[in-house]
């Protein structure tokens, strides 16, 4: 996507986000993000730095949920399929079984 766009959805989505703001609009923060989406979905690193809190394809917070955990046969991935209310998109979270820590005897 163009960087200079991407700048002025994100500075729209900002301001007019801003609940305290004098250009306060919901309605234009959320126009912003979802044109952003349609550019662009988000980057795998800020889905994990968001921990999995921000919709992939909207970038909607509001409602993003996971369903239950299930560990693939035979390995340490575990996967949780996730969806967003806000714009119906659906994926599949994906971890990786580290280990343990805190055993108390």
């Amino acid at each position: 996507m163009n960087t200079r766009l991407n700048e002025l959805l994100e500075k729209l989505d900002v301001v007019a986000g801003d609940p305290d703001g004098p250009l306060h609009d919901p309605e234009m923060a959320e126009l912003a993000r979802l044109i952003r989406a349609q550019i662009i979905p988000l980057p795998q690193a800020q889905y994990v730095n968001s921990r999995g809190t921000i919709c992939p394809n909207c970038g909607g917070s509001d409602c993003v949920t996971t369903d239950e955990l299930s560990l693939e046969d035979g390995s340490s991935n575990v996967f949780g399929n996730s969806s967003c209310c806000d714009c119906e998109a659906t994926w599949t979270e994906l971890y990786q079984l580290m280990g343990f820590e805190n055993l108390k005897r």
